[in-house]
């Protein structure tokens, strides 16, 4: 519970738990738990059926939290809607160097199951959610899915109005 206080950070369970919630079990998303990516090689071969099966069209939605250096929450969050297939990077402190490693992620772990698939997909980096201190990254995270999959709208956040969503969100 100390996790949801103002001031620290969200560990891979309360965001996993919070996305599960918000994101209603929906059956169009596929919430790909990314924590093994730290622990494993791309070319791993469990780790690509088990990607490549979540791009076979069963899921509209992929949502792929990283956590990087234990320190840092981004996504990558996959639109595979036919006509439109884009994969949105996401890094709620606009770094160039979070912006690179998700990219590494993308290519690494996810164009070699889309295969032949892969150039259809735009790449879009999302930079109207922003975060301004250096422990609601998570929070951020679920901002922007909960904006992108389920069309929600997302006001204005600043640090003051962030510590009580904070609470709203996952007391």
């Amino acid at each position: 519970l100390f996790a949801f206080i103002d001031g620290n950070w969200m560990n891979d369970l309360c965001i996993k738990m919070a996305l599960h919630v918000y994101l209603g079990y929906r059956k169009d998303t596929c919430f790909i738990d990314t924590p093994f990516f730290s622990y494993t090689k791309p070319e791993h071969a469990l780790l690509h059926d088990a990607l490549a099966t979540s791009f076979q069209g069963v899921s509209r939605f992929l949502v792929l939290p990283i956590c990087f250096d234990n320190f840092h929450w981004c996504m990558i969050l996959v639109d595979q809607r036919v006509g439109c297939r884009t994969m949105y990077q996401f890094d709620p402190l606009h770094l160039q160097c979070y912006y690179d490693r998700l990219d590494q992620s993308w290519r690494s772990y996810l164009k070699a199951d889309l295969r032949s698939e892969y150039d259809p997909y735009k790449q879009e980096r999302i930079i109207d959610l922003h975060q301004t201190d250096d422990y609601n990254c998570g929070i951020f995270i679920l901002l922007f899915a909960m904006k992108h999959i389920k069309q929600i709208s997302i006001l204005a956040t600043i640090n003051a109005n962030l510590n009580s969503l904070r609470l709203t969100l996952f007391m």
